[in-house]
C-alpha cells in the first residue's frame, strides 16, 4: 500500500477542515460555530485547525475565494473560444450554466454567507469581486454579441443580463419552484437571446 506524502496529508487535512466548516455553518450557523467545533467535526486537533486558518472567518474567506475562482475558471470552453463562435445561444448558455454552477452549495450555507456579506465588510468584498468578475465577463461577450452598442448602453445591458441570471439562479437554487433547472436555463437563454436580438436591431 502506497504511503501518502506529507503534502498529500496536508491537502487531505485542509479539505476535511473546509468540509466540516461548510457543514457546521450550514446546519447551525456561522455565529453559533467555533473553531474547536470545526476541528472536532473534521476529526483533527484544534492545533491542526490553526495550522491552516487563523480563525473561523479565515476559513470562510478561504472557502468563498477558492470556490468562486475554481468554478469561474473551470470551463471546457474558454472565453476567447466563445468569442470566435457564431452561435450566440451557445455563448449565452455557457455563461448561464457557469453562473448556476457557482451556486452548487447548500441553502443553509448560502443564507449564512449572504447575511454575513451585509454585516461583514470583508465577506461583502468577496461577493462584490464575484459580481464584478461576472459583469466583466458579460460585458466582454456583449462586445461580440452586440458590438454596435455604445459603452454606456453595454454596461446597462450587462447589469440587466446579470440581474436576470442571478434572479433565476436564486429562484432555482434557494426558492421553491415546480420548474426544473434545465427548463429555466432554456427559457433564460431564449429570453436573453431575444433581448440581444432586439438590441442589435436598434
Amino acid at each position: 500500500m502506497k504511503h501518502k506524502s506529507q503534502q498529500e496529508r496536508k491537502i487531505e487535512t485542509k479539505k476535511k477542515i473546509v468540509d466540516a466548516a461548510m457543514s457546521l455553518f450550514s446546519s447551525q450557523g456561522y455565529y453559533q460555530t467555533n473553531s474547536k467545533e470545526i476541528a472536532r467535526e473534521a476529526g483533527v486537533s484544534t492545533g491542526s485547525f490553526y495550522t491552516y486558518f487563523a480563525d473561523k472567518k479565515d476559513a470562510l474567506k478561504y472557502i468563498l475565494n477558492t470556490y468562486t475562482q475554481e468554478v469561474i475558471s473551470d470551463s471546457a470552453v474558454s472565453d476567447d473560444d466563445l468569442i470566435l463562435s457564431i452561435d450566440r445561444k451557445a455563448i449565452l448558455r455557457d455563461t448561464i450554466v457557469k453562473s448556476f454552477n457557482l451556486h452548487n452549495f447548500s441553502v443553509g450555507f448560502y443564507q449564512q454567507v449572504r447575511t454575513l456579506s451585509i454585516a461583514d465588510e470583508e465577506i461583502g468584498l468577496i461577493f462584490e469581486e464575484y459580481k464584478r468578475t461576472i459583469l466583466m465577463r458579460i460585458s466582454k461577450l456583449l462586445e461580440h454579441l452586440a458590438s454596435e452598442l455604445p459603452p454606456d448602453s453595454r454596461e446597462a445591458a450587462s447589469i440587466i443580463i446579470y440581474a436576470a441570471i442571478e434572479g433565476t439562479v436564486h429562484t432555482v437554487k434557494f426558492s421553491r419552484t415546480d420548474q426544473t433547472e434545465a427548463v429555466l436555463i432554456d427559457e433564460l437563454v431564449r429570453f436573453v437571446d431575444s433581448y440581444l436580438a432586439a438590441l442589435n436591431k436598434e
